[in-house]
């Protein structure tokens, strides 16, 4: 009996029925992300404790497990990581033992967990969860027959879509705050380090990381009576101008 993705996404839908999951996931934008990936199948956990997102690889053929080069790149998005695949297409000892593996029997038109993935600590992953929200939103569904379950559902599904906005805003928002401060080290340092230029050329000297260091270790350590707490400041200075020198020079 030939199976399909289509047949092994039926059964990862209700084993993740009370998740958010999703079919062919972009690691990000397609035009922005040179490394672009697409996962086959992924979860979110509707929960804060902790927070989880399980990515499955499908295979359907031995030949499509072998040919795959590129599964170990989906550890950085996710939480949890499994292969699924039609009974005996891959065996355990061919996997890392922090890899699942969930089985499709195709006699019966069920999943089982053969090894339960190992839960890793990533940083969540920002450009992806992006993507869901920008494209990937889920679409109401309204029923006559709906039940108060199908409507508690869908309230969870709001709020925890919403929780996980607030979540990469925040991360997002820290990282361009980071970006900022860094931006502006760079440019009071880079100004520094022009006014250490003119200073040099005035004297004939060349700017490089060792002339710094020296002319100005040896400027300070000729004054003599060089204390422990001018020794640290030369070392400092030392320090900063081959940092800031390796930046611009």
């Amino acid at each position: 009996m030939n199976v399909t993705a289509r047949d092994i996404i039926k059964q990862l839908d209700k084993r993740h029925k009370n998740d958010l999951h999703y079919t062919e996931v972009k690691t990000g934008s397609s035009y922005m992300d040179k490394n672009l990936r697409i996962i086959d199948y992924l979860a979110i956990k509707k929960s804060w404790s902790p927070i989880n997102i399980t990515a499955y690889e499908i295979k359907v053929s031995r030949n499509d497990f072998e040919r795959d080069d590129k599964w170990m790149a989906y550890l950085n998005y996710s939480h949890m990581f499994s292969f699924a695949a039609p009974k005996g297409i891959i065996t355990l000892d061919e996997l890392p033992g922090y890899v699942g593996l969930v089985e499709y029997n195709p006699d019966r038109g069920t999943v089982r967990t053969v090894r339960k993935a190992q839960y890793r600590e990533i940083e969540l992953p920002s450009m992806l969860l992006l993507y869901l929200l920008f494209w990937r939103k889920e679409k109401v569904q309204y029923k006559r027959n709906s039940t108060k379950e199908d409507w508690q559902r869908w309230i969870d599904g709001k709020i925890a879509n919403r929780s996980l906005g607030y979540t990469v805003k925040s991360k997002l928002l820290k990282k361009n705050n980071e970006l900022e401060d860094k931006m502006k080290w760079y440019k009071y340092a880079i100004e520094d380090m022009e006014e250490i230029k003119k200073l040099f050329l005035e004297h004939g000297l060349v700017a490089t990381p060792w002339s710094i260091k020296n002319t100005i270790g040896d400027m300070l350590k000729s004054k003599g009576n060089v204390t422990p707490e001018m020794q640290r400041a030369i070392e400092a200075i030392e320090s900063n101008a081959q940092k800031i020198l390796k930046m611009i020079v």
